[in-house]
């Protein structure tokens, strides 16, 4: 076990298109005690939230959190935890349909596929419904109609590729025949319509977990899948991040932001500890 641990952040900048690589991005604050990833941005009532995976290093598991753009200063809120569950939680796709909000979030390690509905937006979440039980389902991410959602389904922690789910009733589902040669294309953010279709933004952990960004462009019937452009973490800019980027997996956007996640690889001072009282022998 080396003394490097992968550090995921955020950042954001006024939207300027999944394909512009010369724009700077903006740094989201975080902490020492864990990292973030996983952006979503939500417009309601006027107002932008942004709403990320926490994860703790002292729990080993995510939450979700969330904090809101100040356009004053162009920057968000402290962030505030969101939801919390005794499971991890992870890629929280937060929606609204009929004047209610919804989230749709990476539940997997409770072998469920949960909705959840907000009581008080944005820090108070019901479950509203279980769509799904015993599939490992992770990413889940509705197209713009809300009739259908992409999911990316593990066996046993292993790929096993796409499937389509039929929404609300998500226990009727089919594999993504057009996405199977893929198996590590998990979705990696909001589907956007574009022309007489979509794009999807996909993670290519072919290589290496969180190694590129693919945009694929599909129809409207998710018989053809396209890539039509690749974002690697080489091409990003983070204003003050001295660090290599190493990874990036999700990018999502509104008509006036956009944000990603990217990795980055520090010194861990657990790993530190662990090293130190090896040597002194308390440890093996």
């Amino acid at each position: 076990m080396g003394l490097q641990t992968d550090k995921w952040k955020i950042a954001f900048r006024k939207k300027q298109g999944y394909e512009d690589i010369a724009t700077p991005y903006i740094p989201v604050p975080g902490d020492r005690d864990g990292w973030y990833a996983d952006p979503f941005l939500f417009e309601w009532q006027g107002r932008t939230w942004l709403f990320a995976e926490y994860f703790s290093y002292q729990t080993r598991k995510g939450r979700i959190v969330c904090c809101e753009y100040e356009p004053a200063h162009h920057g968000f809120s402290p962030w505030r935890e969101a939801l919390r569950e005794p499971f991890h939680l992870s890629y929280p796709f937060v929606f609204a349909d009929k004047g209610s909000i919804y989230m749709l979030p990476e539940a997997a390690e409770s072998g469920q596929l949960l909705l959840y509905r907000a009581k008080s937006f944005p820090d108070r979440w019901e479950c509203a419904t279980v769509l799904r039980q015993r599939d490992e389902l992770v990413d889940t991410t509705p197209l713009p109609d809300g009739k259908t959602a992409i999911a990316y389904r593990q066996k046993n922690g292993e790929p096993a590729g796409c499937v389509l789910l039929s929404m609300p009733d998500a226990a009727q589902s089919r594999d993504l025949t057009a996405l199977r040669p893929l198996l590590r294309s998990r979705p990696g953010g909001r589907i956007f319509p574009v022309g007489d279709g979509f794009v999807h933004p996909a993670q290519d952990g072919e290589k290496t977990y969180g190694g590129s960004l693919v945009f694929y462009q599909s129809d409207a019937l998710l018989t053809a899948f396209s890539p039509v452009f690749t974002l690697l973490p080489e091409q990003i800019t983070v204003q003050g991040e001295h660090a290599r980027l190493r990874g990036i997996h999700t990018y999502n956007c509104t008509a006036q932001l956009e944000v990603i996640d990217y990795k980055i690889q520090s010194v861990s001072a657990v790993r530190i500890a662990h090293r130190l009282l090896q040597k002194a022998g308390f440890e093996k």
